[in-house]
């Protein structure tokens, strides 16, 4: 059976865990995980080997920071996590995840992927999946008419704006914060 992660690092000592072995230690969720276990060691150590594990060698500083990783336990899937990131880098105003959208009667209008409150803008990262029966795509429509109502401004973006034109999305995304004042 293969060591646990903590104990893959203490028999390694100076080793780092990495890859996909890293990401799922921080909760960040993957396009695609195999179950592949990783740690990285410095180059010199040539005859490090562990049951189990895929150890890698590299010429790297190992480091630990917790500067904000930009992981977030609210994010509703992978690609929303890739637009936060995209927009991160862009050095965009963070937006806020899941954010509830209420009449000035406290009703629930929509819970939306990211938002900007204060310049009312509102970005929804749409999945195929989710939007794929004739009753979603109805709601959809219902809750995008009660946004514009109440006086939001909704992008509707797929997974192939934010990872196959991340520069169009984020350009399109920065538009409207500055148009919005």
């Amino acid at each position: 059976m293969p060591a646990s992660p903590s104990a893959a690092l203490l028999r390694l000592g100076a080793s780092a865990l990495s890859h996909q072995s890293a990401a799922r230690v921080h909760g960040i969720e993957l396009l695609q995980d195999d179950g592949t276990r990783h740690l990285t060691v410095p180059l010199s150590w040539s005859h490090a080997r562990l049951d189990g594990w895929v150890v890698t060698r590299a010429d790297v500083e190992v480091q630990h920071r917790d500067d904000g990783r930009h992981v977030d336990p609210l994010s509703g899937s992978v690609v929303e996590s890739a637009a936060r990131v995209e927009l991160w880098l862009a050095g965009l105003a963070p937006p806020v995840l899941q954010y509830e959208v209420r009449t000035e009667h406290g009703r629930l209008v929509a819970r939306v992927d990211l938002a900007w409150p204060q310049q009312r803008l509102l970005v929804e990262v749409d999945g195929f999946a989710f939007h794929s029966d004739r009753l979603a795509y109805r709601r959809d429509r219902e809750k995008m008419n009660d946004l514009e109502r109440l006086g939001w401004r909704v992008l509707r973006v797929t997974w192939e704006d934010v990872v196959l034109r991340p520069y169009a999305f984020v350009d399109l995304v920065a538009a409207c914060l500055a148009s919005a004042g």
